[in-house]
């Protein structure tokens, strides 16, 4: 299933096949349109969309697609108590999501939210020395095994969750990293900006040389599905 995310408030359409795109066009009344950028699903009935709402002097935004309609889940939850905005979600099912972003507030760790079936709850994440760190994709294998990468004053950012907490772990490239994918505990990726590849073998993280170009930037990074393919 291929998705486009259009809006984040209550929408009805109808989807004629898998083949065809259709816009969601808001309800009469619906706030103003946050953006979105970032999607991830467990299902076809089970998709998130996350961002901020400059509207609402950039608070992070989640709305949830059910098969049917789209649902805002933001501003009645903790996440409206966060300044800042979501970058990447990633879900294992309807009870289990991560999505991850940035905090506006001086000295604070990035920000990482999880969705329990019912609601979201924002969890910490390791404070910086200096600076301000920033998660922009999460990938999650199990509910006590999943990475999120990103950026910080000293470079690139890896972080993961043990089902516990959320920890730094070192990454050698140079930042940030915007998209990661893991396909086993022991086959994780990432990429990033000036064409950065780098990859955690189940112990640490390196960076893998490619043949691109010094003018390219890599965006994106995602996993055939049923295969182990990149």
């Amino acid at each position: 299933m291929v998705l486009a995310v259009m809006v984040a408030c209550a929408a009805t359409a109808s989807v004629a096949s898998a083949e065809v795109w259709t816009q969601m066009t808001p309800q009469p009344g619906c706030p103003d349109i946050p953006k979105l950028v970032g999607v991830g699903a467990s299902s076809s009935s089970d998709v998130w969309a996350v961002g901020e709402n400059d509207a609402d002097s950039s608070m992070p935004v989640a709305a949830h697609w059910d098969g049917t309609t789209w649902d805002e889940m933001s501003l009645a939850n903790p996440l409206h108590d966060h300044q800042g905005g979501l970058m990447g979600v990633s879900a294992l099912s309807t009870s289990d999501a991560w999505a991850v972003g940035e905090q506006d507030t001086p000295g604070s760790g990035a920000l990482a939210a999880f969705w329990d079936g019912s609601s979201w709850s924002v969890v910490p994440t390791p404070a910086p020395a200096g600076g301000r760190r920033v998660l922009e994709s999460v990938s999650m294998l199990t509910p006590s095994d999943v990475w999120a990468v990103g950026d910080q004053a000293s470079g690139a950012l890896a972080e993961h969750w043990n089902g516990t907490r959320w920890s730094v772990v070192a990454a050698p490239g140079p930042g940030p990293l915007v998209s990661v994918k893991a396909v086993s505990a022991s086959n994780v990726w990432a990429i990033g900006e000036r064409h950065v590849v780098e990859h955690y073998n189940g112990t640490k993280w390196a960076t893998v040389a490619v043949p691109i170009t010094s003018t390219t930037s890599l965006g994106q990074i995602t996993r055939i599905p049923g295969t182990t393919h990149l």
